[in-house]
């Protein structure tokens, strides 16, 4: 099965998630000529945190799973309005042993959809057909229903699709397409009780998706996304939020490369592209659920290590440059560490809790920086020198007392040596690390600006290597 990667950006995440706050299904489907892309994202809410985004345990793909599990199915292409269904139980105290016969208002922003709910007995009251009911119509249970009739259906389908996919919730609690909108509140009030019996609030942030093809026509196309499905948990105390979208193709779908997704603002979707996508490298990275996975009830497998690395490092080409998560003091002292290769740079890395991706990122951010910094600022560039002199002072702790028995003769021959042939070469012959020539360098700047004496000297030392060079290059042309 050719999988389709999952990349989830950082920006605006909590930096504790260990994985991407949401599961991500694409369907492969067609209709007529047109080959498409389902794009479903789903995630769950606490009623008390709108933007404390949880990770959903699966995704549904058969009546059988709907029913068992009371959530609606998430393969499906697209759906004309919003499903809105409660699930879970109420918890109701009778009043001396009474029968429960409460009634209470389901309101969503300005709408508000009257509900009763009746039991024998008080205690945990099971959402179902019996229990629970939207008052008037004449489908009245609050839950799930039963599968939509595809006569009925408004959308156009390849021929022999699974209508049985389809469920959906009363005609009172649906609602068209937008009428949900980021940071809604809605509650449900009982109407004996001066206190809802709980509130909630639509997140914020929504998910924003970039569908990154093979071909180069159709790369980094945004794809509008639209909040479609929306479950009331009252038992888990918890919203799960179902976005979907259709990505089309005239050719074959199954070029699809990988998608992007950024969970964000309006605003910050308008103003903040760049930030999205250039924090991809930060983020996470999964396979999207195959239709195929959802039938088996069984999450996609992760992503092994070369995919993981491949995946990550497929994110350096954005071209903007991540913000940096350490400081440019600290990122001075690791590559200072690693300049001076007296560790491997696996345990260096594991020294200061990061790896050789995640350095790199911060290498790229801090480079950056400073490159534009100097562009706009060359004379003072507080960053660059903010680095310099921390790298200067990570570097001198290196220093070995045998470093200052080298005399300018020895420099000038490193330097020519480096300056005709390959520089690492030069350090590896003469047992340096870049760390140690780095000091070497600096410091016999700082003796040739305080003594012209020792400027001329190496000026002589240059000169001459310079010329021994010359002189055997000739003898080696006359002898061919």
């Amino acid at each position: 099965m050719d999988r389709i990667l999952v990349a989830t950006s950082a920006a605006h995440l909590s930096a504790k998630l260990s994985r991407a706050p949401q599961v991500t299904g694409v369907l492969h489907w067609r209709y007529e000529d047109t080959g498409l892309y389902g794009i479903i994202v789903k995630t769950r809410v606490p009623f008390d945190d709108a933007n404390g985004l949880t990770r959903p345990d699966v995704m549904l793909g058969t009546p059988e799973q709907s029913e068992t599990l009371l959530r609606p199915i998430d393969f499906v292409p697209s759906k004309p309005w919003i499903d809105v269904a409660l699930t879970g139980s109420f918890n109701l105290v009778s009043k001396r042993g009474e029968p429960i016969r409460a009634t209470a208002r389901l309101v969503l922003g300005e709408e508000e959809t009257p509900i009763s709910i009746t039991s024998e007995v008080g205690g945990r009251i099971a959402v179902s057909e019996r229990s629970v009911r939207v008052i008037g119509g004449t489908k009245e249970h609050c839950g799930l229903n039963e599968a939509l009739n595809p006569a009925e259906t408004e959308f156009d389908h390849a021929e022999g699709f699974p209508f049985e996919l389809y469920s959906f919730s009363h005609p009172a609690l649906a609602r068209n397409l937008g009428t949900l909108t980021p940071g809604m509140e809605f509650s449900l009030q009982l109407d004996d009780q001066p206190e809802p019996y709980f509130k909630a609030r639509i997140p914020e942030r929504a998910p924003r998706v970039l569908v990154d093809a093979q071909d180069g026509d159709e790369k980094s196309r945004i794809q509008p996304l639209h909040l479609d499905t929306l479950i009331i948990d009252l038992e888990k105390c918890e919203l799960e939020l179902t976005w979907r979208g259709s990505w089309f193709r005239r050719d074959d779908p199954s070029e699809i490369d990988r998608v992007l997704i950024g969970w964000a603002t309006e605003d910050e979707w308008e103003d903040g592209f760049a930030e999205l996508y250039r924090e991809m490298g930060h983020g996470h990275f999964e396979w999207a659920w195959s239709y195929e996975d959802a039938v088996a009830g069984i999450a996609p497998p992760d992503l092994n290590e070369d995919e993981l690395e491949d995946a990550m490092y497929s994110t350096l080409d954005c071209p903007f440059a991540p913000d940096p998560r350490i400081t440019v003091e600290e990122f001075a002292k690791i590559q200072a560490e690693l300049n001076e290769a007296r560790q491997p740079r696996a345990d260096i890395f594991q020294k200061h809790d990061t790896n050789e991706f995640r350095f790199a990122l911060e290498s790229r951010a801090w480079t950056e920086r400073m490159t534009e910094e100097t562009l706009q600022n060359p004379i003072e560039a507080p960053l660059a020198t903010r680095y310099a002199q921390a790298m200067a002072r990570e570097s001198q702790a290196f220093a070995r007392p045998h470093e200052q028995e080298r005399t300018l003769r020895e420099f000038a021959e490193l330097r020519h040596r480096m300056s005709i042939g390959d520089p690492s070469k030069a350090l590896k012959h003469a047992k340096l690390s870049l760390g140690e020539w780095i000091r070497w360098e600096r410091d016999t700047m700082t003796r040739l600006q305080a003594d012209p004496r020792a400027a001329e000297e190496l000026e002589h030392h240059l000169s001459e290597l310079q010329g021994a060079a010359k002189a055997n290059q000739l003898v080696k042309a006359e002898a061919r």
